[in-house]
Order: C-alpha cells, then structure tokens, then sequence
C-alpha cells in the first residue's frame, strides 16, 4: 500500500537531490532499488529510521543487479534514466 517510489521521489525534492543521479533498478514488484555509497565509518544495517513510509534502508545482506531473473522469470531491470554504476562523489556532493 505504500508507494516507496513516490516517496522517493518527493524526499529528493524536499531535500534537494536528484533521486535520478544514483543507479537505480526497477524490481519485479513495481517497486525500486536504489545504489548509494554509505558513508565512511557507518555500520550497514537494515531499516526505515526517520525515512518516509514506503522507503527502507537495506545495508546488511547482498544486492540485487539489474539482469537477475527470479526463478518465474520476472527481471531485476536498470531505472530509465538513472546511472548504470555510482559517480565517484562524497554524500557532500549531493
């Protein structure tokens, strides 16, 4: 019921960032997954912290790439628009 990608999308506008500047992927679920360096000296974990519903941070377990096929054969696709790999850039860049 929530929609993390219209979230997304509106967190990048109130913040100032172009949620499109990452690599992103769109899952088979409607849903996507975006790729972000964490920051230097942050332990990976899993959550949703003070994130708008619909949005999750996943830092703990292994990625989904664009290219991987669920065993029904429904794909892990590149976001139109977005970067195939992520900009040599510090969080401060963004």
């Amino acid at each position: 019921g929530r929609d993390g990608v219209a979230a997304w999308d509106a967190l990048a506008d109130t913040q100032g960032f172009t949620g499109a500047a990452f690599p992103a992927v769109e899952t088979p679920g409607q849903g996507r997954h975006v790729y972000m360096r964490r920051p230097a000296g942050m332990e990976p974990t899993n959550g949703e912290g003070d994130l708008p519903p619909g949005i999750n941070v996943r830092g703990a377990g292994y990625p989904i790439a664009p290219g991987c096929v669920l065993p029904d054969g429904r794909r892990y696709e590149p976001a139109a628009g977005t970067p195939l790999m992520l900009a040599d850039q510090s969080a401060d860049d963004i």
